[in-house]
Parts: structure tokens; sequence; C-alpha cells
């Protein structure tokens, strides 16, 4: 399929045409319309979607247009991306955005999507911070359950001939809706499928948590369930608690759950460092520093916390981070995940330039991490260090890629 800049203006006005049309909502291109589209996305394109070009150019065109709006750049044609977005000037395919959204649901939200490309653009999150003109959400997903839309997600995750994604969207998208629409007039059919369908509910509870004592007990208790995925849910919930006196007994839960551990399983304990990085206060994060720099805590542990030092982004870690990688012998899994994690920091010309004294002595895809890393400094520096390192690098891969970051800064 062959499209112009005439068609991708075309289709952004397509999909505020179905949003009208099929919702009786009036949408634009704000950065607020974004979270609302994951949800229509859910409720509308029900069938055949993950293979629907049409799909994916309406939502391309529109997520596309969303950005150029907001962050500026401009549509080539050609190769259906958008150019010199944001103060970084990178490259971004809105279309790839569109289409794993449609294939891969809740996993790769527009918000979340778009998070990273604020990130990488702009060098801040919109999402994940909640930077958003909350009472023009609130009042638009109002409009939804007025109009009975809300009754579509629980028909969704009771129907048994759906598919465990597809309730999955349905369990996470209502707890997103509740969350802006502030109202326990839900609450009862809430508890009910707790009760009917505790790993949905949990679900659920990931962005809409109702802090009552029997949820909370039975939430916790599903932290024993054998099934990881059942745990993870959980977990995920959890996290949401606001009452002091559940947030200081799930931090300790959590705490005991991370050095006690006895599992392999790498997705959930990527999760529960995550979790453990969601609170932000100054005891968690002392904590969290005290056991990375205990030579007794297991590497799968220290990977969880590296994890949750992803999720802080406090700038106080990196001289333990830089420490742990140029100075101690934690092994080349534990440097990796460092790498990784010093891209979500906002580390200084200092830091870049202590990383980068060993920069030969890395592999090519840990130089891979650095170099991301470069894009949270100053972009006249970056670019100086950029072109040193393409005159000395041998790898061609990691040659090509130093060109690459070239391209989007110039």
């Amino acid at each position: 399929m062959e499209l112009n800049i005439s068609d991708f203006k075309r289709l952004n006005e397509n999909f505020k045409y179905i949003a009208k049309r099929k919702f009786d909502l009036e949408l634009d291109n704000n950065l607020e319309d974004i979270v609302l589209s994951d949800i229509l996305i859910s409720l509308f394109f029900r069938f055949n979607r993950t293979k629907s070009k049409v799909a994916i150019s309406i939502v391309g065109s529109y997520v596309g247009e969303t950005i150029i709006k907001n962050w500026h750049g401009k549509w080539d044609s050609e190769k259906l991306c958008i150019n010199k977005v944001g103060i970084n000037k990178i490259v971004v395919n809105p279309f790839s955005i569109a289409h794993q959204r449609l294939t891969k649901g809740i996993n790769k939200m527009l918000s979340y999507q778009l998070d990273l490309v604020s990130i990488k653009a702009n060098n801040f999150e919109v999402y994940s911070n909640d930077n958003l003109k909350k009472d023009y959400i609130k009042g638009k997903v109002t409009k939804l359950y007025n109009d009975g839309w809300f009754d579509e997600f629980f028909n969704k995750i009771y129907n048994d001939d759906n598919k465990n994604y597809m309730k999955f969207e349905a369990a996470y998208l209502l707890g997103i809706s509740l969350k802006y629409l502030q109202t326990n007039e839900l609450d009862s059919k809430i508890k009910e499928l707790f009760e009917l369908k505790p790993y949905y509910a949990s679900v659920v509870f990931q962005n809409y948590l109702i802090e009552e004592n029997f949820i909370i007990d039975k939430l916790i208790d599903l932290l024993k369930n054998k099934d990881n995925n059942i745990k993870l849910q959980a977990l995920l919930a959890l996290v949401n608690a606001k009452k002091s006196e559940n947030v200081n007994k799930i931090k300790q839960l959590l705490y005991d759950l991370l050095i006690n551990n006895n599992t392999n399983d790498m997705i959930f304990l990527f999760y529960l460092g995550q979790a453990i990085g969601n609170f932000k206060d100054l005891d968690n994060i002392n904590w969290i520093r005290n056991k990375l720099m205990d030579k007794d805590i297991n590497d799968m542990a220290k990977l969880s916390l590296l994890v949750s030092i992803q999720s802080l982004k406090d700038s106080s870690f990196i001289s333990d981070l830089l420490y742990l990688l140029l100075e101690s012998d934690v092994n080349d899994v534990i440097k990796d995940e460092i790498l990784k994690t010093l891209q979500y920091l906002p580390i200084t010309q200092k830091d870049i330039h202590s990383l980068l004294d060993k920069y030969h002595q890395y592999e090519p895809y840990q130089k891979i991490h650095i170099l991301n890393a470069l894009f949270l400094i100053d972009s006249s520096e970056r670019l100086n260090i950029l072109q040193n390192l393409l005159n000395v690098e041998k790898d061609p891969f990691v040659k090509s890629y130093i060109v690459s970051l070239i391209d989007q800064i110039v």
C-alpha cells in the first residue's frame, strides 16, 4: 500500500471519524487522546486486527500526526516514518507502533510506546509520570461509562469463548478507565469479579486498587500461588497501594520475596524488581543500594535490583553503578545489566567519559548500551563524542550504529 502525506492526514481524520461515529467522542491529536485511543482500539478493532493493513494505516497515521503536533518532525512518505522528532531529532516509525499495538495488545500500548519515543526524542517521560490533563481524559471516559461501554469490558472478561489475551486486555483497560473515572459505583462489580475470576480482577487492580483488607490479604495469598503468572498479576496490583499501613506491609513482603527467592524465572524477578522500584521513598532507595552493594546477595537478586533502579531513575545510583562496573569483580551478566541501567539515568558528561575510558574493552553489544546512554547528555557534546568514536571503531555493526545516531542528530 503506497501512501503519501495527504493520505496520512486523511487517515488521521478517519480515526477521529470512527471515534465520533462509533463512540460519539471528539478526539484530537493531543497526548491525552492517546490514552483514550488505547481504550477505543480495544473496543472497536475486534476482529482480524492483527492482519488488517487498513487498521495499521489508520492507527499509524493518527499516531504520526499526534507525534508531529506535539514533538514536531516531518513525514517521509517513502520510508513511512517521521524525521527530526523532538529536541534530539530522532526518526520514528508510527506504523510500526500501530502494528505493535494491534498485534501485541496491552504489552505495546500506544501510551507505553510513545513514552519510549519521548524519552529518546525529548529526554523525559509523558505517560509514566502522568503529566497529562486528567480532567480532559476523565470527561471522555465518563461519557463512555454513561453510554454503557464499560459493560463491554466485563462481557469480554466473563466470556469463556474469548482468548486469554482479549480478557487480559479488557481487564487492564477497565482498570485504566476506572482510574480516570474516579467513582466507586462499580466497586461491587469489581469485588464480584475478584471472587469469580481473581486473576483478571488482579489485572484491573493494577490501575484501580480497592484498598479493603480482604482484597489486600487475598492478593498477598495469591503471591504464594505456584503459578508465577498469577503471582505476577497480584504483585503488580499490590504496588498500587497508597495507605501507609498497606505500603509498609507490602514493601517488606517484596523484600522477603527478593532475598529469599528460589526461582530462576527471570520474568517474575524482572517484575519484582519493577515493583520494588515503584516506591520512591528514601528508605526504599537506601535498601536497594545496600543490597546491591552487598557481596552476599546472589546475582539473580542483583539483576532484579537493577531493574528497580531502572524504574526509579534516581541519579544517586550512578556512582554506585560505575563503581560496580569499573572497579569491582561482578560478572559479565551483571555488567551488561548495569550498562543497560545507565541508559535510564540522567548521566553527566563526566560519567560518560568514565565509561569511555574502557570503551575498547567492551563487547559490541555492550558498546550499544553506552551509545544509547549518550542520548541523555548535552547534544553538542554528544555529537563530538560520536564522531570521535566513529573514527576509531573497528566493528562494522557498531560503526553503522554510530552513523545512524549521528544522522538523527545532524
